[in-house]
């Protein structure tokens, strides 16, 4: 369950008058982030509410990439404190669930949700991201930042949850071109393989390593020196010392190809349209210019071959912005750590469901620590 210390900080939250939303809601929370309460990733820390590459401009980019609108009803994978949700919900009032594996998450995103009076746009629950507690259809956009597990469950249960029409708007770790590395992750020719084999138009698909090295590692490292006196006070000289250096060696396993960021967009067929045949298109293509050769078998083998069976609890990608957030740093094999069921009973923040029903509903206690029942609606 939740520590009652933490349950009290999150009762405790008020937002403060004046000002831009997100940012009064990051100066709200800053004291438990940095007291460790949501994990100790500097890269989470320092990043706070939005814990992605890019913060508050990856989220709009990809708004603008996918066409959200108000009329979108939108599931937010690995949902964290909620940052994402907020940020859609207040600039383009469309519905957005979020939904993690952690409880203190949700609870935190709840009350965040409450206090920005979003809560009638903005509900978050536990679930696994490899079975949604949803029902088939109910999505009009499935939405997820950099915490795609290299897991064709999770890709399934995606498509499973997203309506005809639909679309999915994704960031994810990707495996690059370095001929010297190992690794489990997908290229971003095997996430493309994979999702166009499940009958999709790929209307983008990008590289975004770079990109995330600017605007992501490099931009955490310029808000810890800014805020290099308020992070030391708290958490000490070494600290910031090793979280520079963290950032730095992001930087530097990005730029040796060790790992990259990726991110598609991509349109799932109506009933009645003919299933995709062609091969997609190749990173950063337009939609146009899917080819008419067959789908790539050799694509869709290795990243089956590359999906890991492992279901250790906690464990975070080698090399991925995400890793710590669980208190693990274990360089094994890549892990989000979001999706799979918490070794405690479930806890709901509030009970009620909003009028337009989510799906996600109380959890029934089986009685021992890693079981649960999913009751569905």
């Amino acid at each position: 369950m939740i520590s009652s210390v933490l349950r009290a900080t999150i009762d405790d939250w008020r937002l403060p008058d004046g000002g831009p939303l997100l940012p009064t809601l990051e100066a709200m929370i800053r004291p438990a982030l940095m007291s460790g309460h949501f994990g100790s990733s500097a890269t989470l820390i320092v990043g706070g509410i939005q814990y992605h590459l890019g913060g508050e401009r990856d989220t709009r980019e990809l708004a603008n990439l996918v066409s959200l609108t108000a009329g979108d009803d939108v599931l937010d994978v690995c949902c964290f404190l909620g940052g994402p949700a907020v940020q859609l919900a207040q600039s383009l009032e469309c519905r957005v669930t979020g939904i993690d594996i952690s409880q203190a998450f949700v609870a935190a995103a709840s009350q965040i949700a409450r206090l920005s009076g979003l809560d009638h746009l903005v509900r978050f629950c536990a679930g696994d991201a490899a079975s949604l507690p949803f029902q088939n259809e109910r999505f009009t956009v499935v939405w997820s930042q950099c915490s795609l597990e290299h897991d064709q469950a999770w890709l399934r249960e995606f498509d499973r949850v997203l309506a005809p029409g639909g679309r999915l708007a994704l960031t994810f770790a990707i495996r690059r071109d370095n001929p010297n590395e190992s690794s489990p992750l997908w290229t971003l020719q095997d996430v493309m393989g994979l999702v166009h084999g499940l009958g999709y138009r790929i209307d983008r698909a990008q590289d975004i390593t770079e990109r995330d090295i600017e605007i992501g590692w490099k931009a955490l490292d310029r808000e810890l020196s800014q805020r290099e006196r308020d992070f030391t006070a708290v958490l000490g000289r070494d600290w910031v010392r090793h979280a520079h250096q963290e950032f730095a060696g992001e930087i530097r396993a990005m730029r040796e190809g060790r790992w990259g960021n990726g991110r598609i967009v991509a349109t799932k067929g109506r009933a009645g349209d003919a299933v995709a045949s062609a091969a997609p298109p190749q990173p950063g293509a337009a939609p146009s210019a899917i080819a008419s050769r067959p789908l790539d078998q050799a694509a869709l083998s290795r990243a089956h071959s590359n999906a890991s069976p492992s279901r250790e609890h906690g464990l975070k990608p080698a090399h991925s912005p995400f890793r710590s957030s669980w208190g693990t740093d274990t360089g094994q094999v890549p892990h989000t750590g979001h999706r799979r069921w918490p070794r405690q009973p479930f806890w709901h923040p509030s009970g009620d469901m909003r009028p337009f029903t989510t799906g996600c509903t109380p959890l029934l206690h089986s009685g021992h620590s890693d079981q649960v029942v999913l009751v569905l609606l």
